[in-house]
């Protein structure tokens, strides 16, 4: 097995005047503190076209994966809201959105730059154009969508971005971790280059946070929060799994197996899947970057965060797609994962430590999922080294 390199190494080979011009354009604006809206305006344009072109040139989400219906209602007016926001941002406007915000710019900025989202694709692919009204946005409720429910999610129109509602916790959460999360990844991708790790093409399995963003509908406060989209992947996905590292009632209920597309769970795996077979050298480089985003998350006294997992089986007669760009895909000799951990904006306060006191301690059950951050970091990489990779060699 390989990590999916060889593929996405042709893409970014791919020899395209627009795609580049584009792109040193986008490092131009970044570097300007206030950019001439005239010229914002053009790149704005310019950007929606190349990424139209890279739709083109790439690889686009296999049709069986993607998800989402139209808008209508109160959701319908949310998105055309964000939309016009981000792309006035984009063209170095003002939002006209009634109480917008958008804290932590500059952090965000440097996530977007890390996962190769120059400030115009950015806005080009959630934005839309000024005489534009209807929003291109997918609405994706909550029984479809992989991880915690409850929430509200949007897809792009790509399917590349996700944009989830979160809630007051959430969102003092993301500002209160985005200076250290920031540096983290920063840092992890300087480490990994130390290292001479150059096919590797991911150096974390932590989500990819874009932006936050708050605004009024109706007289009604919505908070979202940005991030890339773990299966936007260009091969079908067959089953997908969401694996805590804790196997106290972890199977998928009667009622979620029963769904188009089922998420299964930490037993479901052990009873279901084989472990991905990788060679010694892979396996090494895989298990140290899940065991060191989780040791980071134990750091930031975070909890309830899963891997998930999107097994495609391989066909050996058929063509293998590109793949986008940055997205986290690992390949055994019959199955290619896409892997990301989702819900790491759950920290360990009064209620969760009193779920672990009473789930846990009086009842005697030494494995439910809620536990100290320490204890629940050391598990979950101990769960993916052990249970979810194998050695080949």
């Amino acid at each position: 097995m390989t990590i999916d390199t060889d593929e996405e190494k042709e893409r970014e080979n791919i020899d395209d005047n627009d795609i580049v011009v584009e792109e040193k354009q986008a490092q131009d604006d970044h570097k300007s503190v206030r950019p001439d809206i005239s010229k914002s305006k053009s790149k704005f344009q310019q950007a929606a076209k190349s990424v139209q072109l890279l739709s083109i040139v790439g690889s686009k989400v296999d049709q069986a994966n993607k998800i989402g219906s139209e808008l209508d209602g109160w959701c319908k007016e949310a998105a055309l809201v964000l939309q016009q926001a981000i792309a006035a941002e984009g063209r170095g406007e003002s939002p006209e959105a009634e109480n917008f915000q958008a804290p932590g710019r500059e952090h965000f900025l440097r996530v977007r730059e890390y996962f190769k989202f120059s400030p115009a694709r950015y806005a080009a692919t959630l934005g839309i154009q000024t005489n534009q009204t209807t929003p291109s946005l997918r609405l994706v409720g909550s029984s479809a969508a992989a991880g915690r429910s409850g929430a509200v999610f949007f897809l792009s129109p790509d399917q590349q971005l996700i944009v989830k509602s979160c809630t007051q916790r959430d969102w003092t959460t993301m500002l209160k971790i985005l200076p250290s999360y920031v540096e983290y990844v920063e840092k992890c991708k300087i480490q990994d280059h130390a290292a001479n790790n150059a096919d590797i093409r991911f150096n974390t399995f932590l989500p990819a946070y874009m932006g936050l963003y708050g605004f009024n509908v109706d007289g009604k406060q919505l908070q979202v929060i940005v991030m890339t989209n773990i299966f936007a992947g260009a091969r079908k996905i067959n089953r997908r799994y969401d694996l805590k590292g804790s196997t106290k009632g972890r199977t998928a209920s009667q009622k979620e197996v029963e769904k188009r597309n089922p998420v299964y769970k930490d037993l479901d795996w052990l009873s279901k899947e084989r472990k991905i077979a990788v060679p010694e050298g892979v396996m090494t480089v895989v298990a140290g970057i899940l065991r060191r985003d989780a040791n980071f998350l134990d750091n930031m006294g975070l909890i309830d965060y899963s891997l998930l997992l999107g097994i495609h089986d391989c066909d050996e007669f058929k063509d293998s797609p590109r793949e986008s760009v940055d997205i986290n895909v690992i390949k055994d000799s019959t199955r290619v994962c896409y892997a990301g951990i989702v819900d790491i904006l759950t920290p360990y306060r009064f209620a969760k430590r009193m779920e672990t006191l009473f789930s846990g301690t009086l009842r005697c059950c030494a494995d439910v999922s809620c536990q100290p951050p320490h204890v629940y970091a050391a598990r979950f990489s101990d769960f993916m080294e052990h249970s979810v990779l194998s050695c080949t060699e």
